[in-house]
């Protein structure tokens, strides 16, 4: 929307159901009017992974250890509540990557 690129994967899930980190790192969340509710982690392996249009975070920003809950699926910002997902995103050395090859 709005002439971006869509950089990432849209996983479709209930509303509520837990996000946990992909990996060791460290999380901040920030929000704003395009993706709503976001995690940030800065990942321990060096990449970067992105997570948005969350109903809630779990905790505030801090270390986490692969497999924490970070946040809730929901449909903040331009996401249609019909239809809640978590937008994801990996990023190594600033590129873009497909996500699906490391998701289970």
């Amino acid at each position: 929307s709005g002439g971006r690129r869509h950089q990432g994967v849209d996983m479709m899930a209930n509303h509520g159901t837990l996000i946990v980190a992909p990996v060791d790192g460290n999380v901040e969340f920030r929000s704003n009017s395009v993706g709503g509710l976001s995690f940030h982690l800065s990942g321990d392996n060096g990449n970067y992974y992105y997570g948005t249009h969350l109903q809630g975070y779990e905790g505030g920003t801090r270390w986490v250890q692969a497999g924490t809950v970070v946040g809730y699926v929901g449909s903040s910002g331009n996401a249609s509540a019909s239809g809640p997902h978590l937008h994801f995103e990996i990023r190594e050395n600033g590129t873009p990557v497909d996500p699906r090859p490391f998701l289970p």
